[in-house]
């Protein structure tokens, strides 16, 4: 039997009051997220300068310069795809995304919230998808200030970069942490202890970093990139967005919260 109109409009009133509630309980930390990684992003501009000619890259193993992407320190764009996009934002910027929606399903039940959250006229579907909505948007507008801070501090030295490249580099940034942050999200319908929901996709994402470093120093088995996130995000400042990586891991996600709201609708509540 189809549903009546007047149900329908409530099923759409309660998404949009919970996605609203959604931004407004996460617009702090994105604050927070996107203030500190603009800063670090702008420190780390403004100390090329000063050790651009201080390090000899040709004292380093050749493999152990194709493991870290490290190339030619004579630009800040090779410099930065080593030192910022090739380590620290990568592994760092997930976390946002996991923390916040491991929480979504197994923290609030931990909270002994859950219960009384889908007590409202609220399908489950929508609690997960609308998280995971708000959680990618806000995903979106932290790369945004990290392109930002990027390019306005490189014009302020007057570095070599341009709004391409430092676009490129922060956006790349968004697939990969949408994707870990919907196996997070996966994992809060799955267990009911949000450390476990948040713990078993930051293993992933160490073992998946692991696996990229492991595939580049070693060619006889570089085949074991192809397993890792980190193989998809590939080195967007230098190179350009590799985009059959970006849909693979923008499909990672979106089939990751599918198997979340199905794993959701079948989960029993504990009060």
């Amino acid at each position: 039997m189809p549903s009546s109109p007047s149900t329908a409009t409530t099923s759409a009133e309660t998404f949009r009051i919970y996605t609203a509630f959604r931004y407004l309980a996460e617009w702090r930390t994105t604050l927070f997220w996107a203030i500190g990684l603009s800063i670090y992003t702008g420190v780390l501009v403004s100390v090329y300068p000063s050790i651009r000619g201080a390090l000899n890259l040709n004292a380093l193993p050749a493999n152990m310069r194709e493991a870290f992407n490290i190339t030619d320190f004579s630009q800040l764009a090779s410099f930065l795809s080593a030192q910022v996009f090739g380590v620290i934002l990568p592994i760092l910027l997930p976390f946002f995304a996991m923390i916040a929606l491991s929480g979504v399903i197994a923290g609030a039940e931990e909270r002994g919230r859950l219960d009384i959250l889908l007590g409202n006229p609220l399908p489950r579907w929508q609690i997960a998808i609308g998280s995971f909505l708000v959680i990618a948007t806000y995903l979106l507008a932290i790369v945004a200030a990290i392109g930002i801070a990027l390019w306005v501090m490189a014009q302020a030295l007057d570095l070599s970069l341009t709004m391409r490249q430092a676009w490129r580099a922060a956006f790349a940034l968004w697939p990969l942490a949408t994707a870990f942050g919907a196996l997070s999200l996966a994992m809060s319908a799955l267990v009911r202890q949000r450390s476990w929901a948040l713990g078993i996709p930051a293993a992933v994402l160490f073992l998946m970093y692991l696996l990229n470093v492991v595939g580049r120093l070693a060619p006889e088995i570089s085949w074991v990139r192809w397993l890792s996130a980190f193989h998809y995000y590939g080195i967007a400042i230098t190179e350009g967005l590799w985009w059959p990586g970006v849909a693979a891991l923008v499909g990672s996600a979106l089939a990751l919260t599918a198997l979340a709201t199905v794993l959701f609708n079948r989960r029993d509540i504990y009060a």
